[in-house]
């Protein structure tokens, strides 16, 4: 659920009902064609965009891929960081009918191999980074088949090695020559579509494809982002709230999603991205705060800030809003466009939200459990 404290600024005024899919792949498919769904950088730090439609080609692609491959996949796990690619693996292995493992990259990977069997996963999807350790699993007593790369390296001749790009080639040629298997796929959306390992427990979360899509219609219609927005992500992408609620529910928005390259990197990127929504846990907004705090006092524009809030609240009161004006050079600081953050994870101190309302940036707070889908 989600409670705005700041008088309800960033709840809908007009409520928008946003349909509720059935499905993930009827959701992805809908709508949105050209607009830039994925602005992200590639691996020689240009930027790029990835349309809506290009998206659900991709996805279709690997979906395609998935029924040609001998021994075709069932439970498919998801090891890396943050990158188009990783979404485009996890929403091929849920629109198939088949069920996403998502793995936390920062895992010491004999944890990650004792979650791989455990979940009877029987193909991986992996970044370079971990091409080293994937290829551990092979004397490990895994039930893994096949192995993905996300990057083009080489696979020794092993079959069961390819990657992403070859797998994405393979199902849309499939598809030209009149493979329509992905799209007259019949799943039982009550099924097990996801299976997650919260932090700190070896416990499997298991979600269904409709626990995803009633997660997805609540965002959508609760919170004040649509498809005029950008949002920059910055979570990892394994947490079902960044995943359901930063990287999914956008799809049903038509929202553009930033993909964060690095934590070190985010001050950068929010000037690169320019991002007018952030989805959020209490850290980030308390760094962010400490970050505004330390340049105010870096400045000695303490008093100068402190008169500022009391015009700007008097104003407000009287139906003048001054703060974008008045804080213009914070604002700039966060990329210019920033009006809203979705936070959750945790508690956040109510007065954080106060003090980011008071600048002319709103939060609502979302509370709720992986089990949820997260949402309560």
């Amino acid at each position: 659920m989600y409670h705005n404290n700041n008088g309800g600024n960033d709840l809908k005024d007009k409520q928008r009902h946003y349909k509720k899919y059935l499905n993930l792949r009827t959701m992805i498919a809908e709508k949105f064609g050209d607009k830039t769904y994925l602005r992200y950088f590639d691996n020689d730090k240009n930027i790029c965009d990835l349309s809506f439609a290009d998206f659900a080609k991709k996805v279709a692609s690997l979906a395609t891929c998935f029924h040609s491959l001998e021994d075709t996949p069932s439970r498919i796990a998801i090891l890396s960081e943050n990158r188009y690619e990783w979404v485009i693996a996890y929403a091929a292995a849920i629109s198939s009918g088949k069920v996403a493992i998502p793995l936390d990259k920062e895992l010491q990977f004999s944890q990650a191999a004792a979650f791989l069997r455990l979940a009877e996963a029987d193909t991986i999807f992996y970044s370079a980074k971990f091409a080293d350790n994937v290829r551990d699993i092979l004397s490990s007593d895994s039930n893994i088949r096949h192995f993905i790369c996300f990057d083009n390296i080489e696979t020794d001749g092993d079959k069961r090695f390819t990657t992403f790009d070859s797998c994405i080639s393979a199902g849309a040629e499939a598809i030209a020559n009149g493979d329509t298997s992905y799209y007259l796929l019949r799943t039982d959306s009550g099924r097990m579509c996801e299976i997650i390992f919260t932090s700190g427990t070896s416990k499997g979360v298991m979600l269904s494809e409709d626990n995803l899509m009633t997660c997805i219609h609540a965002s959508a219609n609760m919170v004040n982002i649509s498809d005029k927005d950008t949002i920059l992500s910055v979570l990892p992408f394994h947490h079902t709230y960044e995943a359901c609620c930063g990287i999914l529910t956008p799809i049903c928005l038509g929202t553009t999603v930033c993909i964060n390259n690095s934590l070190k990197y985010v001050t950068r990127n929010l000037k690169i991205f320019k991002p007018t929504g952030m989805v959020l846990v209490p850290l980030f907004v308390t760094t962010i705060n400490k970050k505004i705090n330390d340049e105010i006092r870096k400045e000695n524009k303490e008093k100068l800030i402190k008169g500022a809030l009391v015009v700007t609240n008097t104003a407000r009161k009287a139906g003048i809003d001054l703060r974008r004006v008045a804080f213009k050079k914070i604002h700039e600081s966060l990329g210019g466009n920033l009006r809203t953050i979705i936070c959750g994870g945790a508690a956040l101190d109510p007065e954080l939200v106060k003090r980011f309302d008071e600048l002319g940036i709103s939060i609502a707070q979302g509370y709720g459990i992986t089990e949820c889908a997260p949402l309560v």
